[in-house]
């Protein structure tokens, strides 16, 4: 006898809840040297004098990136065309 759609349900959601949870799994592991990696990166090219202001701009800068993430996704899902 074969398994009605509601019963494959379930089976479905457990496989598309594994698929995202090892992308969002992979996506952090490739994110996470990014922040160490810039702020070694500034320290190669600026005396330390000024990498503490470099490294504070580009901290602000990824915040207010964050704040105004929400705002430009809402726009681009409004789009027409």
């Amino acid at each position: 006898m074969r398994a009605s759609s509601c019963e494959r349900l379930p089976l479905l959601f457990s496989i598309i809840s594994l698929i995202l949870c090892s992308a969002r799994i992979f996506l952090g592991l490739a994110e996470g040297g990014l922040f160490p990696g810039v702020t070694y990166y500034i320290s190669l090219w600026y005396p330390r004098q000024m990498q503490a202001k470099r490294v504070a701009i580009f901290f602000s800068a990824a915040t207010v990136a964050g704040a105004f993430g929400g705002i430009l996704a809402y726009g681009i899902e409004r789009l027409e065309g």
